[in-house]
């Protein structure tokens, strides 16, 4: 009876180590200025997802669409149909706005969302990556050649809910839409991934007191000119929610990093925690702190925190892939209070997620990962749904 007891304790306790929510209290999930808006989503409060526009993400793209007047330019990896997202396409169609699309298929002409083909259809200037090698991996817009808004988030149930933790940035310059149609261009005439030219060199601007930088993947070598400058300049600390990390000179930068003094913290998601490739374990072996989110959305986001003044926002996940093969961006932000925002938000769900998880990998669908056995979605790809696990 005894050791039975023991044992019983033993899960409880574990369960709890494991499953238990902070009471850390959410900061502020929008930050915004004259020229720039950087939205987040977190996804430790939706625990399950819907094709309701619920997300702040969801309600600003939405309202985007809403106010052009000429034309949208979207770069999307795929679409899954939501009503408000969809009304609102259908309605600037409706009143002339001139509405062109690039996306991604696979080498069967199939995208990972299914409902990818009726937008295209829906939108008769669009174009595929069908044929050629990589992802169409952005996700971007493009509001009257003089809006951006870009992030990590696709227009799936998944994203829009917020069911998944993702970042956003809306820069409001006619320059910056000017960049992004460059890049836009190649690919709506068929230049897709490597196929594609380097463009302007012009990519920083100063808007009030920000200073943006745009990199494109796979010609800028991303990794090389924006990450890695960031990593090695550090002198107080690198924060990092990421979906995964598995880009090798990335993974020096910040050994490095750690060696010389500087307070590295990392959250990645927990499919990318099971994944072979995921190097997570030899940061974990230096000394950096990784946690491996336990929720059942996915922790999207492909972003840095640096000092209190660099902040990094896109679409780009640290990959070799995301650097070399996709059709990626990836947004540099100077600004002391844009980083001080997101920093506050890395810290609250720093402390979701317990700290059993520096040492652990959490199965994306198990009793462990909150909200996974009831959401309706299979977390782990391995061809089963909640209670069928």
């Amino acid at each position: 009876y005894c050791c039975q007891n023991k044992k019983k304790q033993s899960n409880i306790t574990k369960k709890s180590q494991t499953t238990k929510k902070s009471s850390f209290t959410r900061p502020a999930m929008v930050f915004a200025d004259k020229y720039i808006k950087v939205v987040l989503s977190d996804h430790t409060t939706t625990l399950k997802p819907s094709k309701n526009c619920e997300s702040l993400i969801c309600k600003e793209l939405v309202k985007e669409i809403n106010a052009a007047q000429t034309s949208i330019d979207m770069a999307l990896y795929g679409y899954e149909k939501i009503p408000a997202i969809d009304n609102a396409i259908s309605s600037a169609i409706n009143r002339g706005v001139t509405i062109r699309l690039v996306y991604d298929v696979d080498s069967k002409g199939n995208n990972i969302y299914s409902d990818t083909r009726y937008l295209a259809k829906k939108i008769p200037l669009s174009r595929s990556d069908f044929g050629i090698n990589g992802l169409m991996h952005d996700k971007f817009f493009i509001f009257d050649k003089s809006i951006v808004l870009t992030g990590s988030a696709n227009l799936s149930s998944t994203d829009m809910s917020g069911f998944n933790s993702n970042s956003i940035i809306v820069i409001k310059s006619k320059y910056v839409a000017e960049l992004y149609e460059e890049e836009f261009e190649q690919m709506f005439q068929g230049n897709f991934h490597t196929l594609k030219q380097n463009i302007s060199t012009k990519r920083d601007f100063i808007l009030g007191e920000s200073k943006i930088s745009v990199y494109f993947s796979p010609k800028d070598n991303t990794v090389k000119r924006a990450i890695l400058p960031l990593i090695n300049s550090a002198q107080k600390y690198i924060y990092m929610p990421a979906f995964l990390i598995t880009e090798r000179d990335v993974v020096n930068a910040l050994i490095s990093a750690k060696h010389r003094g500087v307070d590295i913290k990392i959250i990645i998601d927990a499919v990318s925690g099971r994944s072979a490739s995921s190097k997570h374990h030899i940061l974990r072996d230096n000394g950096i702190l990784v946690k491996t989110e336990n929720y059942a959305g996915k922790l999207h986001s492909k972003s840095m925190i640096i000092d209190d003044k660099y902040t990094v926002i896109g679409s780009m996940n640290f990959s070799y892939s995301g650097n070399y093969r996709n059709d990626e961006n990836l947004i540099v932000i100077k600004n002391n209070n844009v980083a001080l925002f997101y920093r506050k938000f890395f810290e609250y769900l720093w402390h979701q997620v317990y700290d059993f998880w520096l040492t652990h990998d959490v199965a994306p669908e198990s009793k462990y990962s909150i909200g996974s056995l009831s959401d309706g979605i299979d977390n782990d790809y391995d061809g089963k749904i909640d209670e069928q696990n």
